[in-house]
């Protein structure tokens, strides 16, 4: 696939279920949708390139790609693995085709060297490492990443490291005055935006717990709003602001409700939301008032398209 070709039809796709969400929002993992149409096309055209072959050299995606939710307007972050020393020829091959594609490219370069001395100014980057898939490149090199480099390097700084995510999340908090209760969310970085979800994944793969089950269900509602957000404001922007609620309330099925207008409505349901990811759901079991069944009927016709 040519870069043309490629950057037309991603453009094409992205407008074409731009129209078909806004007209019709859903709680279906859209960012999924998006990331594997993503994965699709740069395959392609590194599939072209036989330097990306090379051994010692794996290419995974990382952070929010490497979770395989991709939204509209996220960006797609990869980390470049040399085993031994960086070949910028490999650099440039994988790099170059994607300046031109819709999304912003995030990058790291890293050896196997920078994985032996801890770095506290690195702790973000040691946790979008941790969500992690091979891409491209040497498979040998990446399953060296992934099973012995990244968790041997982990297990020998883990306290500094957890020390490091707290307080992240310290300075995160300060920042929206340790609540989740926001008038206007932020969904990504406040108390009870999917960074805390992802934070406590992250503790949880530091100290190799098992697997958090439905986790989907959990930030389905996030994952919904942000994709809304990303379409109207055509940038990555997370705050749902009040004009926002407004216009995508109704378009969720939500109407006046003894709880206050349908944005009222809507955002108690983000608020329970916002408090389930945090870890401490005032809601006890009330379903959601209207996204509930709005989530259960966008499931079903999700896995009959499947």
């Amino acid at each position: 696939m040519d870069l043309l070709t490629a950057r037309t039809e991603l453009k094409t796709f992205l407008e074409a279920e731009k129209t078909a969400f806004l007209e019709k929002p859903g709680f279906a993992p859209l960012e999924e949708t998006i990331c594997r149409k993503v994965d699709d096309i740069v395959l392609q055209i590194w599939g072209q390139s036989e330097r990306l072959n090379a051994k010692g050299f794996a290419l995974l995606a990382i952070g929010g790609y490497g979770r395989r939710t991709l939204h509209p307007e996220s960006d797609l972050d990869l980390l470049l693995f040399f085993k031994d020393k960086v070949d910028e020829g490999i650099v440039k091959a994988t790099l170059d085709p994607l300046w031109d594609l819709p999304f912003r490219v995030g990058h790291q370069i890293r050896v196997a060297a920078d994985f032996k001395a801890f770095d506290a100014s690195h702790v973000e980057s040691y946790a979008a490492f941790l969500d992690n898939r091979h891409l491209a490149g040497n498979e040998l090199t990446a399953a060296e990443f992934q099973r012995e480099v990244l968790p041997g390097f982990l297990r020998r700084h883990r306290d500094v490291f957890l020390r490091g995510l707290l307080e992240a999340k310290r300075v995160r908090y300060e920042r929206f005055g340790h609540t989740v209760f926001q008038l206007e969310p932020d969904l990504k970085d406040a108390p009870g935006g999917v960074r805390d979800f992802h934070w406590a994944d992250w503790v949880r793969k530091t100290l190799e717990g098992p697997e958090e089950k439905d986790s989907q269900r959990t930030l389905s509602f996030h994952h919904c709003m942000r994709t809304f957000l990303h379409f109207q404001a055509k940038r990555n922007f997370n705050v749902l602001s009040y004009e926002h609620q407004e216009q995508i309330a109704p378009r969720l099925g939500y109407s006046e409700s003894p709880h206050g207008e349908a944005a009222e409505t809507m955002m108690r349901d983000s608020s329970c939301a916002q408090a389930r990811s945090h870890g401490a759901p005032p809601c006890g079991k009330r379903k959601l008032d209207a996204a509930e069944p709005r989530l259960r009927s966008s499931r079903i016709s999700a896995t009959r398209s499947t």
